[in-house]
């Protein structure tokens, strides 16, 4: 007893300790909190924002507020940011007469949104509305900034034929009315462009281009996309310290900016860039910062790449299980956007990580059943032959008839397994080959409009050496300077043509093959042409193609019926389309 109540008072003493202790971290908790709240800065536009909207009584006036909030949150609030834009519509369809060019902002800011986060059906249609909303007011100024965000929304889709145009609209209108700090957004994008169709040269031109308007408008966000840019030119080249070096010098900027939108863009291309270096290890952290963030603000373009990149760095440090989550998750947010990922990638994972899951499970019972039948050995040894000897015999045979059954059934299921996983390879590879003649399609479609595209400025640059003949001394130098540059970042028409012609070639071989033996008349240039009319080629890009007059396209194209021996009604794309 005497022992108990000194213990009990030493007990007391250390609960106390502790419970001071507690307290007295709570507090220096609370005021190193309290400090830190004090240090952030206020972000006094919002606050000026959310105090004029909650005095304002006029409809008019609390549009535009709601329209300037979500312009101001677009970047970091993305969900606060839809929801003020929401509420702006809402308010200006009412209004008698319409503020259409308050109104169309608001849409093309919402478009923006939605492309942002994969909603691309949505976005095209605010789109649609936002540049009926400003040919209204014939302000072209908006519709020049409308069509690069809509050159945006096209390369998220893949159509880079309609990214192109687009770009070439906003710097037309760019151009007509001296709009510089447009003008620099444009070329980077242009730029951007051509670093996709695999033009370096081009790239670099206009990407310089590009840093020239945004230093003569002093524009900080601009030289730091290009810095981006360049970057990712870094990347392709196979430079990895340089791109990944520009890369966190980008991201740290737009991290103190606190633009969502550009860290997880930035964050993205770091992990590529440590992935191609062959750090894999850094190339997961970057990785899980993008995804995070893009989840968190359901940007679900960046969702899908993000999966997708998370499943190829996981496929080459060889942890197949992780590569064909990641697949799957990325097959889910790729299908509810427009299913045009890469499907193919994801299926040689799954069969990759099924057939490692299966030999690992088979090497497995195989072990198990060798234990099994030396454990049992073991046991027969050990008793005694004479007097088990008939019990022994009557036990081996019916254990010899039971493991006859069992190998023999397990043999055929084997076997049934191996000729279904057969037939499912054969049906995946025939798909799979069908998308390659699709996506193969696809590109030389593409590539015809880059060629005709180089054809017209080919018949421009010869204009221009027109003009430059009359004209003398540094003018003419400076113009000839100009046109030297023009012409460094160009790929010659007629090797192009080569090579796109020996590609439609080589894809369109047993079609050629089943064309030349029902129609064994048929020339070279018209077989050609079926080819390039299957493939939906317009006549202009076939006239320039094939060297000759987009009227002579149409009647290259009357007697290919003939020789075809089509009936008046029956269509000449659809009957070779389906032939």
């Amino acid at each position: 007893m005497c022992l108990l109540i000194p213990l009990n008072i030493t007990n007391c003493l250390v609960m106390r300790c502790i419970a001071l202790l507690f307290f007295l971290l709570g507090i220096i908790s609370s005021s190193f909190s309290q400090k830190a709240d004090l240090e952030k800065p206020v972000d006094t536009t919002l606050v000026r924002l959310e105090n004029e909207l909650n005095v304002t009584t006029a409809d008019t006036t609390k549009a535009r507020i709601l329209f300037e909030l979500a312009a101001h949150l677009w970047s970091t609030n993305s969900f606060q940011s839809e929801q003020y834009l929401n509420e702006s519509e809402s308010i200006l369809i009412e209004e008698v007469p319409i503020n259409n060019k308050l109104l169309g902002r608001v849409y093309q800011y919402l478009a923006a949104l939605l492309t942002d986060k994969g909603r691309y059906p949505e976005a095209m249609t605010a789109y649609i509305k936002a540049k009926e909303q400003f040919e209204l007011v014939n302000d072209s100024v908006r519709i020049a900034n409308l069509y690069h965000n809509m050159a945006v929304l096209y390369k998220f889709q893949g159509n880079l034929k309609e990214n192109y145009n687009s770009l070439k609209k906003a710097i037309y209108i760019n151009k007509k009315f001296d709009q510089e700090k447009p003008l620099g957004d444009n070329y980077r994008s242009l730029g951007n462009y051509f670093s996709t169709i695999n033009a370096p040269d081009s790239a670099i031109f206009y990407f310089e281009k590009s840093k020239q308007y945004f230093l003569k408008v002093n524009n900080e966000d601009g030289l730091n996309s290009i810095k981006g840019q360049i970057a990712a030119f870094y990347l392709k080249q196979k430079q990895y310290k340089k791109s990944i070096d520009l890369f966190k010098e980008s991201l740290a900027y737009v991290e103190k900016r606190e633009n969502t939108v550009f860290q997880i863009y930035y964050l993205h291309h770091l992990a590529r860039a440590y992935k191609k270096s062959g750090d894999y290890k850094n190339a997961l952290k970057f990785n899980k910062r993008a995804l995070e963030l893009a989840l968190q603000w359901e940007y679900k373009q960046w969702i899908v790449n993000g999966y997708l990149q998370k499943s190829e760095i996981y496929e080459a440090l060889g942890d197949y299980k992780e590569a064909y989550t990641s697949s799957n998750l990325h097959k889910i947010y790729s299908d509810s956007i427009f299913n045009k990922e890469n499907v193919k990638k994801i299926q040689e994972l799954k069969l990759t990580y099924e057939f490692r899951k299966e030999k690992s499970r088979d090497s497995l019972l195989l072990v198990k059943e060798k234990e099994l039948a030396e454990s049992q050995v073991e046991i027969l040894e050990t008793k005694n032959k004479v007097q088990f000897h008939w019990m022994f015999l009557i036990a081996l045979s019916f254990l010899g008839a039971g493991a006859f059954y069992y190998c023999n059934n397990r043999k055929n299921k084997q076997e049934a397994e191996i000729a279904r996983s057969k037939r499912a390879l054969a049906e995946m590879k025939n798909d799979m080959l069908n998308k390659e003649i699709e996506y193969k399609k696809k590109d030389l479609v593409d590539f015809a409009f880059n060629i005709s595209q180089n054809q017209e400025w080919a018949k421009v640059l010869a204009e221009k050496l027109e003009k430059v003949k009359i004209t003398t001394g540094r003018v003419r130098a400076n113009k000839l300077n100009e046109l030297e540059n023009e012409i460094k970042n160009k790929i010659w028409v007629d090797d192009s043509s080569y090579d796109f012609h020996k590609r439609v070639e080589m894809l369109s071989r047993a079609f050629y093959e089943k064309l030349t033996k029902q129609f064994p008349n048929l020339t070279k240039t018209e077989i050609r042409l079926c080819s390039l009319i299957r493939m939906s080629v317009e006549n202009k890009e076939i006239a320039v193609l094939q060297n000759i007059d987009p009227s002579s396209v149409r009647k290259s194209r009357y007697r290919l019926r003939k020789k075809l021996n089509l009936e008046h009604e029956e269509d000449l794309d659809d009957f070779l389309q389906s032939f």
